[in-house]
């Protein structure tokens, strides 16, 4: 199979996940922080479990930046620097500040994690340093995305560590 197929089968198939997670999680609550509850099989430590969560959407995209078979063009350097700068931190340092000294997370959680942000890494990463051409001439499509990037990632940078303050207040 041609990966070009696998990957528009992929976002496809990626689309049908999200329209049946998004209404069942309406429905069913997540077992991890403080919703964690017996029911969900075998937990693992919180910190360890959320850094085996979170880490391959770092990682994933960072193998693709350095796979890519684009041009490298600033506006895939910036998308590139913007990723890995939300996910070094969701991954490796986030967890190291959790409080609750004990707390477990179910491994299934743990699983479904690590393959939602496997998939993400890949889909975003393999799109952007492969398969858009990362931007080519004058960055195109690109660009047009990093404009309304640029506004959020302003507004984010200024509100992140608050935003993760009061989150870890909640754990």
């Amino acid at each position: 199979m041609d990966e070009h197929v696998f990957f528009n089968d992929l976002i496809i198939g990626w689309f049908i996940v999200a329209a049946v997670t998004f209404p069942a999680l309406l429905f069913v609550v997540a077992p991890y922080g403080r919703h964690a509850r017996k029911g969900w099989g075998p937990t693992i430590g919180n910190r360890l479990g959320w850094i085996v969560m979170e880490a391959p959407a770092a990682l994933v995209f960072a193998l693709f930046f350095a796979l890519g078979q684009a041009e490298l063009t600033i506006p895939a350097v910036v998308l590139f620097c913007l990723w890995e700068a939300h996910y070094v931190h969701r991954s490796f340092i986030y967890p190291l500040g959790l409080r609750g000294e004990g707390k477990r997370m179910p491994l299934s959680v743990v699983g479904m994690g690590v393959l939602f942000n496997a998939v993400n890494g890949y889909l975003n990463g393999r799109y952007i340093f492969t398969f858009s051409g990362a931007g080519g001439r004058g960055g195109g499509t690109l660009n047009r995305l990093l404009a309304p990037m640029r506004c959020r990632g302003a507004w984010g940078g200024a509100t992140h560590t608050q935003a993760w303050d009061f989150h870890a207040s909640l754990c």
